[in-house]
């Protein structure tokens, strides 16, 4: 039985099992957010609308639509 302060080789030497995650660190994202200051996302602006990429990503449902419809009529047909 492995000891609950004994190290095992798949421990490193930044990070071990027994080091809390995340929010529960010491350090973790709770306490980033205040040191870095108020990150303000509303005034956001986005980039234009590709709508060629959307209109090919609408065709390729649409006919990925079509392929399984041929797949169920072909299917059930005797």
């Amino acid at each position: 039985m492995i000891e609950p302060n004994h190290a095992t080789a798949t421990d490193t030497g930044t990070e071990t099992h027994r080091e809390p995650h995340g929010a529960a660190m010491p350090h973790g994202a709770a306490d980033d957010a205040a040191a870095h200051g108020h990150v303000d996302e509303h005034d956001v602006v986005l980039g234009p609308v590709d709508t060629r990429a959307w209109a090919a990503a609408l065709l390729g449902i649409a006919l990925g639509l079509v392929v399984a419809a041929c797949f169920l009529v072909a299917a059930t047909a005797r």
